[in-house]
């Protein structure tokens, strides 16, 4: 079983697709989070660093992008795996 973990892992750090969809999260996420905090902060009036609403619409909206991400590169992980 060890053996299976350790391949795929050698497998993931050798091509070059799986560095570029992590880097590709990481973009989709900041993009989100910097089209988040101003919709919220102009429905309230002001931006402070401890409003709860706004952490939570962040992280929400932060994390559904991700999910897209990891959902397309599952996809494509199980098809190369096939092929």
């Amino acid at each position: 079983m060890t053996a299976l973990v350790d391949s795929e892992l050698i497998k993931l750090r050798s091509l070059r697709m799986p560095r570029r969809w992590l880097l590709t999260t990481v973009a989709l996420l900041i993009l989100l989070v910097l089209v988040t905090v101003p919709t919220s902060a102009s429905s309230t009036g002001t931006l402070t660093l401890h409003d709860r609403d706004l952490l939570a619409r962040t992280l929400g909206v932060a994390a559904g992008g991700g999910w897209v991400v990891m959902i397309v590169l599952g996809a494509l992980a199980y098809t190369m795996e096939l092929r």
